[in-house]
């Protein structure tokens, strides 16, 4: 019950104060323009790839993919590994996270409880992309209040694409 209570307290709070995070979000546009992969391709005067170079060492990014080049099985896959409920949630698995925080006071192995859309909003503050140390309380909730935004502002299809 006194868990019910905190949630319920939490998920109030949550709503009052989540709409300050919409600012801080770049429009799918904007972060699709921005993007840049770590290689670069030196071509010939055909445009055939001769040699590729890396140039950015802090983490490894493909070329960009349209969702519509992304094969549907592997759009299910990855929903179902990372957040079986993508398309019913409106960026926060709210059970996840019960169910996450029900194992940790029971003593079970934790498990993660972050959707899609909070592992986006990781992904696209650079404050983030540095570090791979646990998240703080405070952290968390910056995080949790980025994916609501998020999912404000952007279609499914974009979150999943990104």
């Amino acid at each position: 019950m006194l868990l019910a209570c905190i949630v319920c307290a939490a998920a109030i709070s949550l709503w009052l104060t989540d709409r300050e995070s919409d600012g801080a979000l770049p429009s799918f546009a904007d972060l699709r323009e921005s993007f840049r992969p770590s290689d670069i391709s030196l071509l010939d005067r055909h445009g055939e790839i001769l040699h590729e170079q890396r140039i950015d060492f802090q983490g490894r990014r493909l070329a960009w993919a349209p969702l519509a080049d992304i094969s549907p099985a592997l759009q299910a896959a990855v929903i179902a590994s990372e957040d079986r409920r993508f398309y019913r949630h409106g960026g926060v698995d709210s059970r996840a996270i019960l169910g996450a925080v029900t194992r940790k006071l029971v003593g079970k192995p934790l498990r993660g409880a972050s959707t899609i859309s909070m592992q986006l909003v990781t992904l696209i503050d650079p404050e983030w992309r540095q570090g791979r140390a646990p998240r703080t309380i405070p952290q968390k909730w910056r995080q949790v209040r980025r994916a609501l935004a998020l999912e404000r502002r952007w279609s499914k299809a974009e979150i999943l694409e990104a």
